[in-house]
């Protein structure tokens, strides 16, 4: 079983310490590791923020990065054309002025909601094309 890892706050340490320990057997179960340790994030890991903490769980063993990046890219790029027809929509003076208001206003939110989710897939598939590379040799 893998090892998640704390790094505590200095300024909160007793509470954030009180807080781990209080939960550890909840975050062993959750994100079946071991009991979490003092310690930064590490290769594999993706780190999590907490109030006076933040924890390192370890992903590495359980997500194919390789397949996940190329997953979130293909998703990005049927969003950004998504996003594109709409606004190509939007942008054109005839469907504007035919269009009902609230259809418009729909086709707005819709491009608005692409645009957030195109911003979210785009963190992701960098943080994971950002992983280091296994040398084939190893």
């Amino acid at each position: 079983m893998a090892v998640a890892r704390a790094a505590i706050d200095a300024q909160d340490f007793l509470s954030a310490r009180e807080a781990l320990a209080a939960n550890a057997p909840l975050i062993e179960r959750l994100a079946r590791v071991n009991a979490p340790v003092d310690g930064t994030a590490g290769r594999g890991m993706i780190a999590v923020a907490a109030p006076g903490a933040s924890f390192a769980l370890p992903i590495g063993e359980v997500i194919d990065a390789g397949a996940e990046a190329g997953r979130l890219e293909k998703s990005l790029a049927r969003s950004e054309k998504d996003a594109g027809g709409l606004r190509g929509r939007l942008g054109n003076p005839r469907f504007v002025e035919n269009a009902d208001p609230e259809v418009i206003e729909e086709t707005r939110e819709k491009l608005a909601a692409l645009d957030e989710e195109t911003v979210t897939m785009a963190s992701g598939a960098v943080a994971a094309s950002l992983r280091p590379k296994r040398n084939a040799s190893s």
